[in-house]
């Protein structure tokens, strides 16, 4: 059977695509003292840039002000279990967290949260920030915040390609995917490591 490697192109549109089908991440910060901290988050995603909301007394929030360095990790969901591994694809994200303050991404982020998350219709957890768009209140009166990544580098899994296909992912300043590495070590045998 004969391997296509993905280009550059068609791994930012699979990277895209896993992040804005997935409605929960795990989102990890870091605290003033170094240690980790791991929350789950719903995400919604532009492009490969993801978003997530806050609030401003949770830890996340002030380890973000502190330190912007995040890492993030999702996955497909596999119906099959063990059996749908071919169909695998996951992401670990190194990121730089910032808060949204431009009301023109903030209204395309909800946008997005509700073009991904039907759920969103019945139980509005982001009525705030729509309320800050209409000028009904200034956006330092309300406790929550929305949370940007932009994507440093990833560690890109992709059964699909073949079983254990991982790769490092480096991204732009604009979240464009500018460079793939195999993932050290990673390949099996009689799969040849691509020249650089």
């Amino acid at each position: 059977m004969e391997i296509t490697i993905p280009t550059n192109e068609e791994i930012e549109t699979r990277i895209a695509t896993l992040i804005a089908e997935t409605e929960l991440a795990a989102f990890a910060t870091v605290s003033a003292d170094g240690l980790p901290h791991n929350s789950c988050l719903h995400l919604a995603g532009i492009g490969t840039t993801m978003y997530f909301s806050s609030w401003q007394y949770a830890r996340k929030y002030t380890h973000i002000k502190n330190n912007s360095n995040v890492s993030i990790e999702l996955h497909t969901d596999l119906p099959g279990g063990f059996a749908d591994r071919d169909k695998m694809k996951s992401l670990q994200i190194t990121g730089k967290a910032s808060y949204v303050t431009d009301l023109e991404e903030m209204d395309a982020v909800i946008q997005a949260n509700y073009a991904q998350h039907s759920f969103l219709k019945e139980f509005d957890v982001l009525s705030s920030f729509k309320r800050v768009l209409t000028g009904a209140i200034p956006l330092e009166k309300i406790r929550q915040r929305i949370i940007r990544v932009d994507p440093v580098e990833a560690l890109y899994t992709d059964n699909s390609v073949f079983f254990m296909w991982r790769n490092m992912i480096s991204f732009d300043q604009d979240g464009h995917v500018s460079e793939m590495k195999p993932y050290p070590g990673d390949l099996p045998s009689g799969v040849p490591a691509m020249e650089e």
